[in-house]
């Protein structure tokens, strides 16, 4: 199965003169005066696996190909995250969609300056959205935007990408209510940042964003898969880096702050802050400061070491029956 090369089709629409020629994203040579020579097609299965995937649902596919043909995406700017999400966002507000940013984009936006972001996450406001006609309206709207279908097995969605200059190339995930668990919200929970250039971003309440952030560390985590694996540090990174930001605001950085969150949603944050604590048990004073309470007694939690679905305890190192 084949797909057109975006890198290719950017060269053919954009005026060149056809006796030039380039490299697209895969580094294939082409012209620009179409679909030729050693560019006119790509492998769909090569170019998905050459696909730096990034998790944020468990339909994002997260594993790389060794034997890819596409070069690597090479990090991300800030200055290139944010034209991605200025994109998006004036796409959702043309659809006429409540939305909020949340992951490391949004992260950045309140001021975690550890790391830049290398996608973009939106959460739509809404529980009865088609996924993949909001992903077409997006590549209808931007020629930016584009499609690429997922090589996960059994899977019937699509990436959403935008190509940036140069064969680059951003993910864009649309989350909605009851993805990963996501509980319903009130419509204007929006937080909009002081900053200049970010104030027109529509974030996730920061406790919502750390709380979302621990389940997908505790998703990572469990994954078999090396890539997923990888990304744990980055997400603990993130976690203490948001604490602190949540320490330093208490006017967005307390539980108190978000009294609609429902109940099932704040046991499962526990949850997750109390394997947190395992692993990070300074952090718990932090936590403490933002709302949580502890047991001052030592609980057994399961482990989130590869391989150990069966409780184990992390003070003897026994297994819980």
């Amino acid at each position: 199965m084949y797909r057109r090369c975006p890198a290719a089709f950017d060269y053919q629409s954009s005026g060149m003169d056809a006796t030039k020629s380039g490299t697209c994203g895969t580094g294939a040579s082409f012209t620009a005066g179409g679909w030729v020579q050693h560019c006119h097609l790509v492998p769909l299965m090569s170019l998905h696996d050459s696909l730096n995937l990034t998790p944020v649902a468990s339909a994002v596919l997260e594993a790389s190909s060794p034997q890819t043909t596409m070069a690597p995406n090479p990090p991300l700017t800030s200055a290139e995250v944010l034209k991605v999400t200025r994109a998006s966002v004036n796409i959702l507000r043309v659809l006429r969609y409540d939305f909020c940013l949340f992951g490391s984009a949004a992260s950045n936006y309140y001021g975690m300056s550890s790391r830049v972001a290398q996608d973009v996450d939106i959460l739509v406001l809404a529980w009865d959205v088609d996924a993949e006609w909001l992903k077409g309206e997006f590549v209808q709207r931007n020629g930016h935007f584009y499609q690429v279908d997922s090589t996960k097995p059994g899977a019937d969605y699509t990436v959403l990408w935008y190509q940036l200059p140069g064969g680059r190339r951003c993910k864009v995930d649309l989350l909605h209510f009851g993805v990963m668990g996501i509980p319903g919200m009130p419509p204007d929970i929006a937080y909009f940042v002081q900053s200049p250039r970010f104030r027109q971003i529509p974030l996730l309440p920061l406790i919502l964003l750390i709380f979302l952030k621990l389940i997908g560390w505790r998703k990572r985590a469990r994954s078999i898969l090396p890539y997923w694996r990888k990304k744990v540090l980055n997400d603990e990174e993130d976690l203490l880096n948001l604490l602190e930001i949540a320490i330093s605001r208490p006017d967005i950085g307390r539980l108190s702050s978000v009294p609609w969150i429902t109940t099932a949603f704040r046991r499962r944050a526990r949850l997750q802050i109390s394997r947190f604590v395992q692993k990070y048990p300074d952090s718990i004073a932090k936590w403490r400061m933002i709302g949580f309470k502890f047991s001052r007694r030592r609980v057994c939690y399961e482990s989130i070491l590869l391989g150990q679905s069966i409780p184990v305890c992390h003070r003897c190192d026994s297994r819980i029956r």
